[in-house]
Order: structure tokens, then sequence, then C-alpha cells
């Protein structure tokens, strides 16, 4: 937990309080395998608050807009829209 929010504040600028969602497990045709350990959240922060870190770019998205972008690679994977 205290990497996670380590790692929030050092992407973006932001705390928040955290809660452990599940781990997700993905394995490739070559048999290598990553781990995510999900973790879920709310802040009251704004966009305009948000101060990029290592990442290119950082949005707050509704589900409904979620829905609307092409995401990267495993993105669907680590989310639940529902």
């Amino acid at each position: 937990m205290t990497a996670a929010h380590r790692e929030l504040l050092e992407e973006t600028g932001l705390t928040a309080d955290l809660e452990f969602d599940r781990v997700v497990e993905q394995v490739g045709a070559d048999g290598a395998g990553v781990r995510f350990h999900v973790f879920t959240g709310r802040t009251d922060a704004r966009q305009e608050d948000v101060v990029l870190g290592e990442g290119l770019a950082m949005r707050f998205l509704s589900p409904d807009e979620i829905a609307t972008k092409e995401l990267v690679g495993n993105a669907h994977l680590l989310m639940r829209l529902g």
C-alpha cells in the first residue's frame, strides 16, 4: 500500500485514500507473465491539480467517457467500469 501511495504522488502530485482491489495476471504467448496489483481510490482533486511526473498524460474521466476512448494494451483488464 505504501508503494501505491508513493507512486500516485510521484506520477501525479496527488494523494488519495486507496484500497487494494485485486491482482491481475497476464501471460503472453511466449509464457512470460506480468502481475498487476490494482488499487482504487477517490480524490477531491481537479484536473488542474495534476502535476505529471514520469507519465505523458493523465486525465480524470467518468466511466462513460472511458468507454469512448481507445485504450492502450491491457488497460481494459485493469479497470472495472460497472
